[in-house]
């Protein structure tokens, strides 16, 4: 087992935490299989019934509450086009299409108390509720927006020249999107193209937004934003955007330069502990809590519960239950992190 080499305050994780920081050191330690019980103390499988007509999509949003399963889903062979929402019930069986058809790289928009699920396309939100019934049409603050507090979040791309330094703003709206006001800005003198490298995470009754730039989680509390964690990262490490905090982890996706490898960490932010693994199809991480062998690591479907993180796998990945379905079935694994 590899030891985390940082500082660890030793405050509890849901308080906020104003006026401190907390420094993580994350370094390129030696990669291992990684077994799941190492980082879960449990495993759910879910077999999701998935109709013939929809078998060649690929599946990459994904929300799931105590009744259903929402998940967003392309055309594979179109590209980020045909963009469609399915229903499943919480037992895996199918319930219907919501909404029409949308082109583009959608993101799955989530709004827990109200129980509205929608599409955001980058300039609108399209919103049902569970039954399937549109319920109204936002104006979108960017393509990944989150509710925290009635309280709509977002990061907006404000240069989009490739080649040029990309800029960013972090926007907070009112439910219907008019009201907007900017909290914080960012400029990136490094990295060069066209990319929305912020992502938001959940800890607790925070919200965190992850600054790729500076390496650090932002805590925001209304109007109020300050450095809960600050990275530092090993230069060997080339650093992914998907970075993020569930629970009481730190999730790594990086690339080792030296090695040439994809990798993942896992880091816990109570014991210190640390484990770095291949994020590859073939190896990487064993679920051996409920015998479901390799699993591939997915941080785009990492879902909106807490603590708890979402591999999806093919049916036919699975040797016990792969007679048993149809090969167009897919299995998702929900394992509660520790």
């Amino acid at each position: 087992m590899n030891i985390f080499y940082g500082i660890i305050g030793f405050l509890l994780i849901n308080n906020s935490l104003h006026g401190f920081q907390e420094t993580i050191k994350v370094v390129a330690n030696e990669l291992k299989t990684l077994n799941l019980s190492e980082v879960a103390t449990s495993s759910e499988s879910i077999v999701l019934e998935i109709p013939s007509e929809m078998e060649d999509r690929l599946y990459f949003g994904l929300v799931v509450t105590e009744d259903y399963i929402f998940m967003l889903t392309i055309n594979k062979d179109e590209g980020p086009g045909n963009s469609r929402l399915f229903q499943f019930q919480r037992s895996g069986k199918f319930v219907q299409e919501i909404g029409k058809t949308t082109d583009g790289w959608n993101s799955l928009f989530f709004d827990k108390k109200n129980k509205i699920i929608g599409i955001n396309n980058g300039e609108k939100i399209f919103q049902y509720n569970f039954q399937g019934d549109f319920v109204r049409e936002i104006k979108a603050i960017e393509k990944k927006q989150i509710v925290h507090n009635e309280r709509h979040y977002g990061v907006e791309v404000n240069t989009l020249a490739l080649g040029k330094l990309v800029e960013y703003s972090l926007i907070q709206s009112d439910k219907t999107g008019i009201s907007r006001k900017t909290l914080k800005k960012f400029k990136d003198n490094i990295n060069l193209g066209i990319g929305q490298y912020m992502s938001f995470s959940r800890q607790g009754k925070d919200l965190l937004l992850w600054d790729y730039i500076d390496y650090n989680f932002l805590l925001i509390e209304d109007d109020h934003i300050e450095v809960k964690y600050q990275l530092e990262v090993d230069k060997r490490l080339t650093v992914r955007p998907t970075t993020k905090i569930v629970g009481d982890w730190l999730i790594f996706p990086a690339r080792n330069q030296r090695a040439r490898q994809s990798i993942i960490k896992f880091t816990s932010l109570k014991s210190g502990e640390s484990f770095s693994t291949l994020d590859t199809h073939d190896a990487g991480i064993i679920d051996d809590l409920s015998n479901n062998g390799f699993v591939k690591v997915d941080l785009s479907v990492l879902g909106d519960v807490e603590n708890k993180v979402y591999f999806l796998k093919d049916v036919l990945d699975i040797e016990r239950i792969k007679s048993d379905y149809p090969s167009r079935f897919k299995v998702l694994l929900i394992a509660t992190l520790k």
